[in-house]
């Protein structure tokens, strides 16, 4: 062991490789909506309970280990749009959001309005300024801050409206 030190990172770099599988299995395999007591919670992280996501820190280790750039996986951007849609719909009843085949994107559409929105990585940079975009939304903003998220696309379904 390390003089003063706790012995166990010795260890854990020499398990390297077994340490990763594990915690990938531990991430992927949990059915919780974003953190739970089975991925990532303990009582000693309870003050950031509300901020651990265990699709963010796949993606981080993924980046992190492999170099792959970040991503939503395609059946989290399907939870994370229904959520917003269920929400926008208090305020647009005929509100409706479809995923573009042809370029991901998603249309959030209304009887007489559409705007373009991207759902990205919370560790990706916004897009909206460099891909033909009206929103480009962080994944970890849904989940955390769906009021903020919601109130910007009412705007955007304002501007669009010419109101």
């Amino acid at each position: 062991t390390t003089p003063g030190g706790a012995g166990f990172a010795t260890r854990v770099w020499e398990e390297f490789e077994a340490v990763v599988e594990v915690t990938r299995s531990i991430l992927a395999d949990c059915e919780c909506e974003s953190a739970c007591h089975d991925c990532l919670r303990s009582y000693t992280n309870r003050h950031i309970h509300d901020k651990l996501d265990r699709f963010t820190a796949s993606a981080l280790m993924e980046y992190a280990i492999d170099g792959v750039s970040p991503s939503v996986p395609e059946e989290r951007a399907i939870q994370l749009m229904k959520r917003l849609e269920r929400t926008m719909q208090f305020q647009h009843p005929d509100l409706r959001i479809n995923q573009s085949a042809k370029t991901g994107e998603w249309q959030v559409m209304t009887d007489e309005q559409e705007v373009a929105i991207g759902l990205r990585s919370c560790l990706r940079e916004d897009r909206s300024s460099s891909e033909p975009l009206d929103m480009d939304v962080p994944d970890d903003g849904i989940r955390q801050d769906l009021t903020q998220v919601s109130r910007r696309l009412n705007q955007r379904l304002s501007t669009v409206d010419g109101g």
